[in-house]
């Protein structure tokens, strides 16, 4: 007990999904509970995890996804940012050019274009909003419900989704 896991020299420590984010002087790195570094990556900004990984930024803006061990799983790209890890090992992208969201898979295939305004994944499906409009797509990019509603939300119910749709004219306040 009373062990010094890490030296008093950090600015700021924090804990998530039991890595311990050390920071000084702006530059952020993972240890383990035991001070051992995970990593050799220099960061600025980290995600919370999700199915063990995180997305990094560094100080020139570009970005990357790491796992638990500190290991890349993406390098970073010229095209799109990572701004999501969704579920099914699916990443959300924003397209660095057009400001537009899309969804590439494990291999780093872009499945849905990036052609969003805003993007969510619910189960199976996908939120989108195009325009000033929501619609539904699936994860092949097609349309399941075209782009008319102003809101869209989701219920649970035992384990089972009913979405809910409003298009403007029924919307009550």
């Amino acid at each position: 007990m009373n062990n010094t896991v890490l030296p008093i020299k950090y600015d700021y420590i924090s804990i998530d999904a039991n890595l311990i984010i050390a920071t000084i002087n702006g530059t952020k790195d993972l240890f383990d509970f035991n001070g051992n570094q995970i990593s050799h990556l220099k960061f600025s900004t980290i995600s919370h995890f999700k199915n063990d990984q995180a997305i990094i930024g560094f100080p020139n803006k570009k970005n990357t996804i790491i796992n638990k061990l500190g290991a890349i799983i993406f390098k970073t790209h010229k095209v799109y940012s990572y701004e999501g890890i969704l579920n099914d090992g699916l990443y959300l992208v924003k397209n660095n050019l057009t400001a537009k969201k899309g969804v590439i898979n494990g291999k780093g295939e872009l499945i849905i274009k990036c052609n969003y305004d805003e993007l969510e994944q619910s189960n199976s499906i996908f939120i989108v909003k195009l325009n000033i409009k929501k619609g539904f797509i699936s994860q092949r990019d097609s349309v399941l419900k075209s782009f008319k509603y102003d809101a869209v939300g989701f219920c649970y119910f035992d384990n089972e989704i009913e979405s809910i749709v409003k298009p403007r004219e029924n919307l009550e306040l």
